[in-house]
């Protein structure tokens, strides 16, 4: 997903933090070549820890409060989308603004993406899951603490909380991108599970059986498509 994560993100920011915690599929070479991307290395011990991950979302977008008007903190395959987005946030810095909530979709296709331009002209129908309505952009200047809870889901900020809800702000979730792709996935969310991740139940899902799992898929399968991004 980094190819579609940047080449999505490209168009609006000016400043693209990556924290790689030791890949080696190739992501850091393509961070490091992009004139935008700061390569930021985080030592798990190759573990997949929720601790750390809220660590890095619920602190490092601190340094962006005297820079930067918004910072989106997400996951790569978390796609904030908005047909004007840039429009779209400027109106809200207008209206005072300090949280733009979009509505959560989760992606699904058969296969995994082989466009060269933008994911979700390829990929298009989405599934709505209220789950992905995260609160993963903000104004650093306005919020004093994100508190992200386990998986990010859910924040509780502190600060000046103004939020707004447009239904074409929209959070895209590429997840299920194919059977054999989230197998995959799943998989090495498995292997490298920590076990603060595993006493707690964070990452339970990844977990499953190779039948609970094909199970998973199909269900959302059979719901897609339910709507296209662009409604």
């Amino acid at each position: 997903m980094w190819p579609y994560f940047i080449r999505h993100y490209e168009q609006y920011c000016e400043r693209i933090v990556v924290y790689d915690n030791g890949s080696d599929d190739g992501t850091q070479d393509l961070v490091r070549r992009h004139s935008l991307c700061e390569l930021r290395h985080v030592d798990s011990r190759g573990q997949f820890d929720e601790r750390i991950l809220m660590m890095i979302k619920g602190q490092m977008w601190k340094e962006s409060r005297k820079t930067a008007d918004w910072v989106i903190c997400c996951d790569v395959d978390e796609l904030l989308y908005h047909p004007r987005l840039m429009d779209y946030l400027a109106d809200c810095r207008q209206r005072s603004v300090t949280i733009p909530v979009p509505s959560g979709w989760q992606m699904v296709h058969d296969r995994f993406p082989s466009t060269d331009r933008q994911v979700y002209d390829e990929i298009r129908t989405a599934v709505s899951d209220a789950r992905y309505g995260k609160r993963i952009i903000f104004n650093p200047a306005a919020i004093h603490e994100i508190n992200y809870w386990p998986g990010c889901h859910i924040a509780r900020p502190e600060g000046d909380i103004s939020e707004d809800s447009n239904q074409l702000l929209k959070l895209l979730h590429f997840k299920f991108l194919g059977l054999e792709y989230v197998a995959a996935r799943y998989m090495d969310f498995a292997r490298r599970m920590s076990d603060f991740n595993r006493a707690n139940g964070f990452g339970a899902q990844y977990l499953q059986t190779p039948e609970q799992l094909e199970a998973e898929f199909r269900r959302w399968q059979s719901q897609a498509p339910t709507s296209e991004i662009s409604e």
